[in-house]
């Protein structure tokens, strides 16, 4: 079974923070994720159980002197597991910003390879889209019936340009990181 997005965001922030509860994790949602998806509050403590039936979580329950007692909740391998398969998961053509996003934060769950042909395709279809773009404003150049339109066209050319230029910055970061890591290794201890 393959979590949904809302499942493996969680399930990432487990692995990346660690045991965490309900509580820490929507604190830790507010200070990563939260600026590209955010799940209600209500949502991560419902999901929680959720993740555990499938497997992927387990809870220790802490005792409190001051306040009840809590959940902690911790990644299962098995959890990992799903984690790592829904971000190799290949992105479709219509897969959303979020998700992706998603997936490049948790990148360190899979091969380098896989964020990098991620975002190769980000890029290559991001390329497309502003051709595309460029065309319908060449087309439209002058046309005031459609101004305002064309206004939300300029905003998508922009968008595109950003998307281009950030995945460039991202593969070369990757490329360094890829690197570094291999000198590492050539020079040993």
């Amino acid at each position: 079974m393959t979590p949904t997005t809302t499942e493996a965001a969680l399930l990432g922030l487990l692995v990346l923070e660690g045991p965490s509860s309900a509580y820490d994790l929507v604190g830790a949602v507010g200070r990563s994720i939260g600026f590209f998806f955010a799940p209600a509050r209500s949502h991560v403590y419902d999901v929680l159980p959720r993740l555990e039936r499938q497997g992927w979580a387990r809870h220790t329950v802490v005792e409190q002197a001051t306040r009840p007692d809590k959940r902690v909740y911790r990644a299962t391998a098995q959890g990992r597991r799903a984690l790592a398969a829904w971000v190799a998961e290949p992105d479709g053509d219509d897969v959303e910003r979020p998700t992706l996003l998603l997936k490049v934060y948790f990148g360190e769950v899979v091969a380098p390879e896989v964020t990098v042909e991620r975002l190769e395709t980000l890029r290559d279809r991001a390329h497309a889209a502003l051709e595309r773009y460029r065309e319908m404003d060449a087309r439209n150049a002058g046309n005031d019936a459609d101004f305002f339109p064309l206004l939300t066209l300029r905003h998508g050319i922009e968008r595109t340009w950003s998307t281009i230029r950030w995945t460039e910055d991202a593969l070369a970061r990757l490329g360094q990181r890829a690197a570094a890591a291999h000198e590492l290794v050539r020079s040993g201890p």
